[in-house]
């Protein structure tokens, strides 16, 4: 296997074989061997790889390489910090005039994206505040959506919710928690498809596996046509595609 880096993995039998992701950062040091160099990575579990007497242009491109990495990052990253500054906005407004503590922006983002610390604290629970009056169900649902729509597993960064606390904390990881464990059913999972066979000439029966008595004729014949009364409609389309 041959040495291979480019700006999502680097390769270096038998030394490594990883994503940059797995990679906190990267150092080299003169290793005593002209044009050679040791390269030693820093892994984001605390190990650490050393490369010895490994060639400089490659110990260069893996540096560059690592660069264009960290560099796709930044506009994620600040998307990011605009969503939960959003976030923590709409929850300060809904926090005036209540002692509730919550996480200052820059410490939070610092938690969220950097991985380092609890994630599980946006808003602290506070049983002092167990009687709070109950939110608007509409706000409460755009919290829920504003935290899902972080790229880090959003619902988990409010810790589970006491099921006799309406304290604010309680009431926002309520409706998330209520909207992530809404049941599916078998037949919700099952993606829309058609029986079809064929009695004529180009003419077809159209039958809903899930429903029998849903049935309709398609003809393709011209003009094309089907006994549900819609031009192109789904029917048709099932019995051309297939």
């Amino acid at each position: 296997m041959k040495v291979k880096i480019n700006d999502q993995l680097i390769c270096i039998p038998p030394y490594i074989s990883a994503q940059w992701s797995q990679i906190a950062f990267i150092e080299s040091y003169d290793g005593g061997t002209e044009g050679c160099a040791t390269l030693k990575l820093h892994l984001v579990d605390g190990e650490t790889v050393s490369i010895p007497n490994l060639d400089q242009n490659i110990i260069n491109e893996a540096f560059q390489e690592h660069l264009l990495y960290l560099e796709s990052l930044a506009p994620q990253k600040g998307r990011e910090e605009d969503k939960i500054g959003s976030l923590l906005g709409a929850i300060q407004q809904v926090t005036k005039g209540c002692e509730v503590q919550i996480f200052p922006q820059k410490g939070l983002v610092s938690m969220l994206l950097g991985g380092s610390g609890p994630i599980d604290m946006l808003l602290q629970h506070s049983p002092e505040h167990k009687d709070h009056p109950d939110l608007p169900i509409d706000l409460l649902e755009k919290l829920a959506q504003m935290m899902r729509s972080l790229s880090i597993g959003s619902t988990s960064i409010l810790a589970k919710p006491e099921p006799h606390c309406n304290c604010l904390h309680c009431q926002i990881g309520r409706i998330a928690v209520e909207e992530e464990d809404i049941e599916v059913s078998e037949e919700d999972l099952t993606f829309r498809s058609w029986d079809i066979s064929q009695y004529g000439e180009k003419m077809y029966t159209v039958t809903d596996p899930l429903n029998p008595e849903e049935q309709f004729n398609v003809y393709l014949g011209t003009p094309i046509g089907c006994t549900c009364g819609q031009p192109y409609c789904e029917h048709v389309k099932a019995v051309l595609y297939t």
